[in-house]
């Protein structure tokens, strides 16, 4: 914004150019004293309606309407620098003088009727007016954000998750029986604002209030759906990521389509699938990137895959072979499954007791045919109930592990069983974990080895309540 305020002074230095010249040439016949009141005041209208103007202009742009803000952004240096250079020539010029007040009130007019306008449209309809969604919203900023510590239960992983946060490692190490795994503190931040559950609660409400329609929606939608991703909220995250409102919101096909095909196959999940595909069917938003639709195309295909639903995958894959003439990447073909009664269950204790504090999270890992890469994506999550246990049911088949997210006082120290990457397959559909134990005072070797036999240690496990 420095350019803004360089234009602002511009202004301001015409008008009072104007003013010294007219004072120094002492043409008191003229009335000298009047023109020069009058060209400082042109001038410094002028240099605030632009003021108002730039500020109009990001939130337009904001509000998907990138060409238009960058069009005003371009454009307004040059419609400021017309105006000054005729404001100066009515000023200055002799056949100018007759009608000199009615050019500069035209031009003040041209100038202050469309900004007052267009300020108004934007206040009324829009939310035009704090300065940014913190305000709006009245949510802290990201810096406020909480820290969550999360202990990623498997060997050590060469590709980051694409739906988590960023991560940075704690002091503390941590050991899980001969497995490797780590702990790492992630902001429970999102958008630049603070994404714990009462701020997402916050800007939702927000969101229902203008009707969807405002200069921060998609900044606010976007801090919703990260935010409850962050928090491993897999129904909320996904209720928001296939949100669809009719010239306001479109869907966020990638990551409510990661989140089906990892998740329980139920026939909820499979009724959001059939609505998303409904959404992309009618309406191309979303899709305007081939690159980008590929892909979607593909996890479109793949979903169904997963319900096994072979007409819909090809569908879908049809989709892709029309993309051809335009993208030549290789297409990635996902099988049909029929498993759906899959199982992981387990036991997490923190220092002996049930962790009911402690939320558990399940992940689907996928590995891309083309790039090679691997994917992390949400199945599941619970808090374990008040005997320590949690159990995850309808899964299908696929590669799985297991994450840890609490306060950092409960994940420090060591971990002890960590169960690794878990299989589910057709001959093996369910897997019925070790006991996970974290000791914040340290590990033990031969307690360790005598938790890690769940038939000796339910007998004088001591509930501590409901949460």
């Amino acid at each position: 914004m420095i350019w803004l305020g360089a234009l602002y002074i511009a202004a301001l230095a015409l008008g009072l150019a104007w003013w010294l010249l007219r004072l120094l040439e002492l043409r008191s016949g003229d009335g000298g004293l009047w023109p020069a009141l009058l060209g400082g005041a042109a001038g410094a209208l002028q240099g605030c309606c632009v003021c108002r103007w730039i500020l109009m202009a990001d939130a337009i742009g904001r509000l998907g309407t990138g060409f238009a803000g960058r069009l005003l952004s371009y454009g307004l240096p040059l419609a400021l620098a017309a105006s000054l250079a005729l404001t100066a020539a009515a000023l200055l010029h002799p056949d100018f003088r007759g009608v000199r007040s009615r050019w500069l009130a035209a031009a003040l007019l041209a100038w202050a009727v469309p900004t007052a306008l267009a300020e108004w449209r934007l206040r009324s309809a829009w939310g035009f007016g704090p300065a940014d969604l913190s305000q709006a919203a009245a949510v802290p900023a990201a810096a406020a954000a909480p820290q969550m510590a999360v202990a990623v239960l498997r060997p050590t992983a060469k590709e980051p998750s694409s739906l988590e946060g960023r991560r940075s490692p704690l002091p503390e190490g941590a050991a899980a029986g001969g497995r490797t795994c780590r702990i790492e503190r992630r902001a429970q931040a999102a958008e630049g604002l603070d994404a714990s559950p009462r701020s997402l609660q916050k800007l939702s409400a927000y969101l229902q209030e203008r009707g969807w329609r405002s200069v921060f929606a998609r900044q606010a939608l976007g801090a919703v759906r990260r935010g409850w991703l962050l928090s491993w909220d897999a129904d909320r995250a996904l209720e928001y990521a296939s949100l669809r409102v009719p010239g306001r919101v479109v869907p966020d096909y990638g990551m409510a389509l990661a989140l089906i095909r990892a998740g329980p196959l139920t026939a909820g999940r499979f009724a959001r699938l059939e609505r998303l595909h409904r959404a992309a069917v009618e309406s191309s938003a979303g899709f305007e990137d081939v690159g980008t639709a590929q892909l979607r195309f593909e996890a479109f295909a793949a979903a169904f895959a997963r319900f096994n639903y072979e007409a819909r995958a090809r569908y879908w894959l049809g989709r892709v072979d029309n993309l051809w003439p335009l993208n030549d990447k290789k297409v990635e073909v996902a099988p049909l499954e029929s498993l759906r009664d899959g199982a992981v269950s387990g036991t997490l204790l923190l220092d002996g007791r049930p962790a009911s504090a402690v939320r558990v999270g399940l992940f689907l890992e996928t590995t891309s045919e083309a790039t090679k890469k691997t994917a992390f994506s949400l199945s599941l999550s619970a808090f374990p109930d008040y005997a320590g246990n949690f159990r995850f049911e309808h899964l299908g088949a696929g590669r799985y592990h297991l994450e840890l997210q609490g306060a950092p006082e409960f994940l420090r120290g060591a971990i002890l069983g960590s169960p690794g990457c878990i299989e589910i397959a057709e001959s093996s559909p369910t897997a019925r974990l070790a006991p996970i134990l974290i000791e914040r005072r340290g590990a033990r070797p031969a307690a360790a080895a005598a938790h890690l036999r769940p038939q000796k240690r339910a007998g004088f496990l001591r509930p501590i309540g409901k949460r």
